[in-house]
C-alpha cells in the first residue's frame, strides 16, 4: 500500500514537472488528424502551409515535403534503433505491403518563449486499421552527413551523437507514444528511454507531446495519387513534442538544444526499441547550420617597399563563421594554411571553445606579397557538437577561397583628338571683312593687324607664318587689281613671325597614373626574415649504476616573421632526430634529450680531452607569400665531458 502511495506521488510530481512547460498547441500548429489549414496564410498553421523545399522562417524550420521514391529503399532486417547508423544496412523490400510503405513525411520547428517545438507527420500508401501492431517511428538525427550509400542497396552514411532523439508512435486509439535519447556516441553509445505516455492531440489540453492519425477518409492538397489525393482510414498521422519537456539537458539558453540536421521517418511492427524495422524516408531538417566564408577588402591593400627596393604589397583579409540556428558548436579548430597569416598575435592554428547558437564570429589575418593579385586558398574549420568530442565525430565547413588583388587606377586618357579651340593666349583677332576699294589716303602700308577670323579647321601641327595669300571665302567683289598708288612691295614693318606666345605644337594632356604592367608569371614573394635560432649544451651525469648519462638540452625558437613548418632536427654524430610540424612567428620550442654517442674511427668526435663533440642541425620550410616556398636551416654545437675525472 505504501508502495502505491509513493508510486503515486512520483506520477503526480512528473506530471507537474512537465505541465510547467509549455503545450505544443501553443505554437499555433494545428495537430487535427489532416493536412489543410483553411487559409494558407492563416495562423494556426498546418502541413500545406510548408509546401516545398527545406526552408527557415523567422524561429521556424520546415523540412518541406519530402516523398519516398517506393519500395526499394527500405531497412535491412539487422537494424534496428538500438544500434548505431553506421551499422544499418538497406535495400529492396522483397515483401512490399501497402501498410509499411511510407509515401511523404514531413518535420517542422519552431522557438517560441525559448522553448523549442518540434512537429512530425508521415503518411502510408494502406492502413492498418486502428490497432497497437503498427506504428510510425520519427528520428531526428544531428550528424549533419548522414545519407545512404549505394545504387540498389547499401549502408547508410554517419553516426549517432548524444542527443538525437527517436519518438515512435501506434495506431492504437489514443496513440501510444514513446520517446528516447541517444547517450553517448556512435557505436559507444546506446538507446536511453525518456518516457512514455498516451496521448491522442486534443488542442484544449496542454500537451508537452502527443500524436493523432485519420481515423476516417481526408482529401489533402500534399498529393496521394494512388486514391485521388484522398488519404484511407490510418494512413496518415501527424504529432508534436516540447523537447525541453522531454531531454532534460537541454536549454535554449545556453544552446544546449540538439542541432538537429535530418529527419529520418520509418514504419515498424511496434513503438518498442527493438522492433523490426520496414520502410523508410529521410531528408533535410537543419536546425542548426555552420557557415565559413573569407573575405578581402581590395580597399585595404597597403602598397610598401622592401629594402630591396621591390614594391610589397600587403593584404588584410577576414574569416568569418556563422553559427545560425538554436544550438552551440565547441572545440572550433581554425586551419589557417601556411603563408597567409604574418600576424604574430593572432596564430595560424587556433582552438575556440564554444561558438554560441545565432552568433557569427570574425578574425583577421594579413600577409605580404610582391604580386598584385594572390588566391587565399580554402580554409577549414573543424567543430563538435559538443564539448571535448572524438576526432571521428568532427564535422568540417569549408570557407572557398577568394582572390585579393589591389585595385588598379585608371590613368588619365590621352585624347584621341585635338582640341575644338584655339588657346585664348592666341593675339586678339582681326576684323571678319576685307575693304572693296582703298581709300585715296589710304596709308602707304598694309595694316599691321592679322585678321581676327578663326580659320574653320586648326591646323594639324605648328602654326606657319602670317598668311601670304587672301582667304579663299573673300568677298566675291573685292577688287580684281591694286591700285596703281599702292606700293610695289611689302611695308617693312609687316610681322616677320607669328606672335612669340602662339604655341608651336599641340598641347598633349600626359596622363597622371601610368598602369602597372601585367604580370607575365606566377606571382613571387616578398623577401621573408629567416631567422631561426637553436642553442644547445651538454648535461653528463653519473647513474645509480656509476654509468654516464649522455644528455644534451637544446632551445629552438622561430625568430623570423612568417610560420615555419616541417622541421627536422638531426645530430651528426648520434642516432637522434626530432620532428617538428609547425613553429609560429616567436614560438620556441626547447627538449632535454639522451644519446647514445658512436665513435668512428673516420670522424672521432671524442677530442684528446676526452670530449664529446657534436652538432645539432635543423632544417625546416618557410611558405612566404602563398606562393613561394623557402628553405630555412640553423646549427648549434655542443661539447660533453666525458670523463668527470681525469687523472
Amino acid at each position: 500500500m505504501n508502495f502505491l502511495i509513493i508510486a503515486s506521488l512520483l506520477s503526480i510530481t512528473l506530471i507537474k514537472i512537465i505541465n510547467a512547460f509549455g503545450s505544443v498547441h501553443s505554437v499555433g500548429f494545428e495537430l487535427d488528424g489532416d493536412t489543410e489549414s483553411p487559409l494558407p496564410q492563416s495562423s494556426p498553421k498546418d502541413w500545406n502551409y510548408f509546401l516545398g523545399s527545406y526552408a527557415i522562417y523567422d524561429n521556424m524550420y520546415a523540412s518541406g515535403l519530402i516523398v519516398d521514391p517506393g519500395t526499394n529503399t527500405t531497412f535491412e532486417q539487422s537494424a534496428k534503433d538500438t544500434k548505431d547508423i553506421s551499422t544499418w544496412l538497406w535495400g529492396p523490400d522483397n515483401n512490399a505491403q501497402a501498410k509499411t510503405d511510407i509515401y511523404h513525411i514531413a518535420s517542422y520547428a519552431q522557438v517560441l518563449n525559448g522553448e523549442l517545438f518540434v512537429f512530425y507527420m508521415a503518411s502510408r500508401i494502406g492502413g492498418s486499421g486502428i490497432t497497437a501492431n503498427s506504428a510510425f517511428g520519427f528520428w531526428f538525427i544531428q550528424d549533419p552527413i548522414f545519407d545512404t550509400n549505394g545504387v540498389t542497396s547499401g549502408n547508410f552514411i554517419g553516426t549517432h551523437f548524444q542527443g538525437d532523439l527517436l519518438i515512435t508512435c501506434n495506431f492504437a486509439n489514443p496513440p501510444y507514444i514513446e520517446i528516447f535519447q541517444w547517450e553517448g556516441n556512435g557505436v559507444n553509445g546506446h538507446l536511453q528511454s525518456k518516457g512514455s505516455t498516451t496521448a491522442k492531440c486534443n488542442s484544449s489540453t496542454s500537451q508537452t507531446v502527443c500524436a493523432i492519425f485519420n481515423t476516417v477518409s481526408i482529401t489533402t492538397t500534399l498529393g496521394f495519387p494512388s486514391n485521388n489525393n484522398v488519404f484511407p482510414q490510418t494512413t496518415f498521422m501527424e504529432g508534436g513534442i516540447n523537447i525541453g519537456a522531454w531531454l532534460s539537458s537541454t536549454n535554449l539558453a545556453n544552446g544546449t538544444l540538439p542541432c538537429f540536421s535530418k529527419i529520418l521517418a520509418m514504419t515498424r511492427t511496434s513503438t518498442s526499441s527493438t522492433a523490426t524495422l520496414k520502410d523508410y524516408g529521410e531528408g533535410e531538417f537543419e536546425l542548426c547550420s555552420t557557415n565559413a566564408f573569407i573575405q578581402c577588402d581590395e580597399n585595404t591593400v597597403q602598397i610598401q617597399t622592401n629594402q630591396n627596393g621591390q614594391t610589397v604589397f600587403k593584404y588584410f583579409w577576414t574569416l568569418v563563421i556563422d553559427q545560425i540556428g538554436v544550438g552551440n558548436i565547441y572545440d572550433v579548430e581554425i586551419r589557417i594554411p601556411n603563408g597567409y597569416n604574418e600576424d604574430p598575435l593572432t596564430p595560424s592554428n587556433q582552438t575556440i571553445s564554444i561558438i554560441g547558437a545565432n552568433t557569427q564570429q570574425i578574425f583577421t589575418y594579413y600577409f605580404t606579397s610582391t604580386s598584385n593579385s594572390v588566391t587565399i586558398p580554402n580554409i577549414e574549420i573543424h567543430y563538435c557538437f559538443y564539448p571535448n568530442c572524438e576526432s571521428q565525430y568532427e564535422r568540417t565547413v569549408v570557407a572557398a577561397n577568394i582572390q585579393c588583388r589591389k585595385p588598379t587606377l585608371a590613368p588619365t586618357r590621352i585624347p584621341t583628338s585635338l582640341p575644338t579651340h584655339v588657346p585664348t593666349s592666341h593675339p586678339t583677332p582681326a576684323p571678319t571683312f576685307i575693304p572693296t576699294s582703298l581709300p585715296s589716303d589710304a596709308p602707304t602700308h598694309h595694316p599691321s593687324r592679322a585678321p581676327t577670323r578663326v580659320p574653320s579647321k586648326v591646323p594639324t601641327d605648328a602654326p606657319s607664318n602670317a598668311p601670304t595669300r587672301v582667304p579663299s571665302n573673300a568677298p566675291s567683289d573685292a577688287p580684281t587689281k591694286i591700285p596703281s598708288d599702292a606700293p610695289s612691295h611689302a611695308p617693312s614693318d609687316v610681322p616677320s613671325r607669328s606672335p612669340s606666345n602662339v604655341p608651336t605644337s599641340i598641347p598633349t594632356l600626359a596622363p597622371t597614373f601610368a598602369p602597372s604592367s601585367v604580370p607575365t608569371s606566377l606571382p613571387t614573394a616578398s623577401p621573408a626574415t629567416t631567422t631561426l635560432k637553436m642553442d644547445a649544451q651538454c648535461n653528463v651525469q653519473v647513474n645509480d649504476n656509476f654509468c654516464f648519462d649522455f644528455k644534451f638540452h637544446w632551445k629552438l625558437c622561430n625568430e623570423g616573421d612568417r610560420i615555419m613548418t616541417d622541421l627536422t632536427i638531426t645530430t651528426q654524430h648520434s642516432n637522434y632526430q626530432y620532428n617538428i610540424p609547425s613553429l609560429d612567428v616567436g614560438q620556441c620550442i626547447e627538449q632535454d634529450a639522451t644519446f647514445e654517442p658512436i665513435r668512428n674511427s673516420d670522424n672521432d668526435p671524442v677530442n684528446n680531452n676526452f670530449e664529446w663533440q657534436d652538432t645539432l642541425y635543423t632544417l625546416g620550410n618557410m611558405i612566404i607569400g602563398g606562393v613561394e616556398t623557402i628553405n630555412v636551416t640553423t646549427t648549434s654545437s655542443f661539447t660533453c665531458q666525458l670523463c668527470l675525472f681525469v687523472l
